[in-house]
C-alpha cells in the first residue's frame, strides 16, 4: 500500500462522522474505530517465530432490523502501520517498518427472551494481515533483507453477557472459542543467495474479554478488552484494546 494512500485512509476514517442511514426495516450506523493487539512473546511454529502484533484505524459498519432488534450484524474494515516490527527467522534477527490490514465481520444475537436477560451470542471472523519488504538483518557480517507475509484468520463463537449499569452505561462480558489459523511466508536474500520458507498452523484455544458501552460528552462510545491463548508450539497470550465513539 502507498504511504501517502495509507495515512489518507487512516486520517479519513477518523475525522468521518458517525451517522444512521435507515432503509425500510434496516438501520445503518457507520462510525471510526482503532485497536491494538500485542502477545506476550514470540509464536514460535516450525522452528521459525515472529512478534505478533497489529495497531490499526478504520470504518465500522453496523446494520439493525428494527423489526427483531435481536440480531446485529456488523463490518470493520482497517489499516495500520508498525514503525519497527521485529521478525526472527533464518537464524537472523530482522527488524523494519511493515503494514498492516484488518477486515473483521460478525453477527450479535440477543438471547434475553430465551435464557437470561442480557444474554447473547457473537460469531465473529478476523482476517489480519502484516506484510513488510523492508526489514533488514546481519548474520556473520553478512546483510540480508527479508519480505514477509503474514495472515492471521480468528474464528470465534462468544457467550456475553450484559449488565445495565443506569439508562446510558453497560458493561459486558464475554467468554469463547477462538478457532485461529496463522499462514506465513518468509524470504531471505543477500547478494550470494536467497533462501524461502513458508509456516503454517492453528489450533483451538480460549477468548475472553470485557466491555465497557457508554456516553462521553453526550456521544456513545465503546470500550473492550480481548484476551486470546494462542497455543502454537509454545503457548503465547494476545491483549487487544479496541475504541469506538460517536461523533
Amino acid at each position: 500500500m502507498n504511504i501517502q494512500l495509507k495515512y489518507l485512509v487512516i486520517f479519513f476514517t477518523f475525522l468521518t462522522p458517525t451517522f444512521a442511514v435507515s432503509n425500510e426495516d434496516f438501520k445503518f450506523n457507520f462510525a471510526p474505530f482503532a485497536l491494538y493487539e500485542h502477545a506476550s512473546d514470540r509464536i514460535t511454529l516450525s522452528n521459525v517465530s515472529t512478534r505478533y502484533g497489529i495497531g490499526a484505524a478504520g470504518l465500522e459498519i453496523k446494520a439493525n432490523n428494527e423489526l427483531n432488534d435481536q440480531t446485529n450484524v456488523f463490518l470493520r474494515l482497517g489499516a495500520g502501520y508498525h514503525p519497527s516490527y521485529s521478525l526472527n527467522s533464518f537464524g537472523t534477527e530482522f527488524t523494519g517498518p511493515v503494514n498492516g490490514l484488518l477486515f473483521e465481520y460478525g453477527i450479535e444475537l440477543d438471547t434475553s427472551p430465551y435464557i437470561f436477560r442480557g444474554s447473547g451470542i457473537e460469531i465473529k471472523t478476523s482476517d489480519r494481515k502484516v506484510f513488510s519488504d523492508q526489514l533488514t538483518g546481519t548474520r556473520s557480517g553478512t546483510n540480508f533483507t527479508t519480505s514477509t507475509d503474514a495472515r492471521m484468520v480468528n474464528n470465534e463463537i462468544r457467550l456475553k453477557q450484559s449488565f445495565e449499569l443506569n439508562n446510558e452505561n453497560k458493561l459486558t462480558i464475554f467468554m469463547g472459542i477462538n478457532n485461529w489459523n496463522l499462514n506465513a511466508t518468509g524470504t531471505a536474500y543477500s547478494s550470494d543467495f536467497t533462501v524461502k520458507k513458508k509456516v503454517k498452523g492453528s489450533n483451538s484455544d480460549p477468548v475472553w474479554g470485557v466491555n465497557y458501552s457508554g456516553t462521553i460528552f453526550n456521544r456513545l462510545f465503546d470500550f473492550g478488552f480481548t484476551h486470546r491463548t494462542i497455543s502454537a508450539d509454545n503457548k503465547v497470550e494476545t491483549y487487544e484494546i479496541f475504541g469506538a465513539l460517536d461523533f
